[in-house]
């Protein structure tokens, strides 16, 4: 990440916190890297898969969530045919288990490319939606949905979008969930993407950042400094 002037920073953040009050911001990874204690020194959000031979075991989800600090939060990730739009129970219990193991009720539905816009897609979709009601799902469609055709799925259906806030508006939805994939020079998430994602989180009560790209740690500090977030949220 480019670097900026401790003043600089302090200068962005004096104009956020004169502006809004501090917001719920939960920072993290796709995946853990290395011991999950270090990995709570610097994120308090990650995504748990849920495929058949990548899920945790039992007894590792009931160490995560007992070892987690307060405030952390797990977003598990539904397995793949489930992304497909395939409505198969057993994939749907097992995601719910992970879920209640881990305490939590944030759920990701990141659908493939060969998912594509239509009429049967919506019924599809309303039907997985449905069938996590009282959880807090959110959609990551890819391929042919744009921006426009995203958002009206979404609505039409009663989901949360998931978007790239630094090249995206904010999507429809309670909840405000962002996968960031812009990278800068040597695969950092760069300077500039991280004062987009300030200008469109800030006044948000809550956000869900995922990093994809290098410099994870350097971005999650700069993001609670300028936005002025919470440090504990149960």
């Amino acid at each position: 990440m480019n670097q900026r002037s401790a003043a600089e920073v302090l200068c962005a953040a004096r104009r956020v916190w004169q502006k809004a009050p501090h917001m719920m911001l939960r920072v993290g990874r796709p995946t853990l890297i290395g011991d999950f204690a270090r990995y709570t020194r610097h994120f308090d959000l990650l995504e748990v898969r849920t495929d058949a031979g990548k899920v945790p075991r039992p007894k590792r989800l009931r160490t995560l969530r007992e070892s987690a600090p307060p405030g952390f939060v797990f977003s598990v990730v539904l397995p793949t045919a489930l992304a497909q739009l395939d409505l198969d129970l057993a994939e749907r219990d097992r995601a719910l288990a992970v879920a209640e193991a881990l305490q939590t009720d944030l759920l990701v539905l990141s659908t493939p490319a060969s998912v594509r816009p239509g009429r049967r897609t919506l019924e599809r979709l309303a039907a997985v939606v449905d069938t996590f009601a009282g959880h807090r799902l959110v959609w990551e469609p890819t391929g042919l949905f744009d921006q426009h055709t995203a958002a009206r799925a979404a609505r039409d259906v009663g989901v949360s979008l998931v978007r790239d806030l630094s090249r995206e508006a904010i999507g429809p939805g309670d909840v405000v969930y962002t996968r960031v994939k812009s990278l800068g020079r040597g695969g950092r998430v760069s300077a500039s993407v991280v004062d987009r994602l300030v200008d469109k989180l800030d006044g948000q009560d809550a956000a869900y950042v995922i990093i994809d790209g290098n410099g994870a740690i350097g971005v999650a500090r700069e993001l609670r400094t300028m936005l002025g977030a919470e440090e504990e949220e149960s």
